[in-house]
């Protein structure tokens, strides 16, 4: 079996915020997601000794409307640590929206990241359009991504779509339709977590950022 992941970035980021307030665990968003994917307890029937992670893809966005330089020079080198291991990133893009309060009837502008649900509906159903897999395992709890799947079963009753949960991402209407689904510990976030520097092959150097 070819499988391929796609992972909801801020999604895992904002559980594993979750984790970290709450004392679940002290260290986690220098997360290696190569290490981490490729050692999920996945026992599955359909998951033969044979199987093979063909790719893993990391969606997220660069947090261009946010003033403070510090926080984009940490996503960057992140990124740029991700893509040394092997992770193909795809990014979008934050959008401006007008936010009412609800309590003062005010309106203010915001930012939402939008994008993110719609490459990896739009990846899953590439993924196996192209055959370059047969088992897709989205990790994220992000409902928009429901009828993603749902079209890609009807389309490719073949294939298979696994969902795993990040912690404190659980959402029960998943089960309903993916094939299997699956709850991550936070403690995993701690155990796979990048070494401090990384050598690039030019000989870059990338520094695990002091404050995140």
């Amino acid at each position: 079996m070819r499988l391929a992941f796609l992972i909801d970035g801020f999604n895992v980021f904002h559980s594993i915020k979750t984790a970290l307030k709450e004392n679940v665990v002290k260290r986690a968003k220098w997360l290696d997601y190569s290490a981490f994917c490729r050692t999920l307890p996945l026992n599955v029937s359909y998951f033969d000794q044979g199987s093979k992670i063909v790719d893993i893809y990391y969606f997220s966005a660069l947090p261009t409307h946010i003033g403070d330089k510090g926080v984009m020079h940490r996503h960057l080198t992140y990124i740029e640590a991700l893509k040394s291991t092997g992770i193909s990133v795809v990014l979008g893009n934050f959008k401006k929206k007008l936010v009412r309060c609800p309590h003062c009837k005010k309106v203010y502008s915001s930012h939402e990241e939008k994008e993110t649900d719609i490459n990896i509906a739009l990846y899953l159903l590439r993924l196996f359009l192209e055959d370059k897999c047969d088992i897709v395992i989205i990790i994220s709890g992000d409902t928009d991504l429901i009828a993603a799947i749902s079209n890609a079963k009807q389309l490719f009753p073949d294939k298979k779509v696994v969902v795993g949960f990040p912690f404190r991402r659980k959402n029960n209407h998943f089960e309903k339709i993916a094939d299997f689904t699956f709850d991550i510990k936070a403690k995993r976030y701690e155990r796979y977590q990048l070494n401090n520097s990384l050598i690039l092959p030019d000989g870059k150097v990338l520094y695990k950022p002091e404050k995140w």
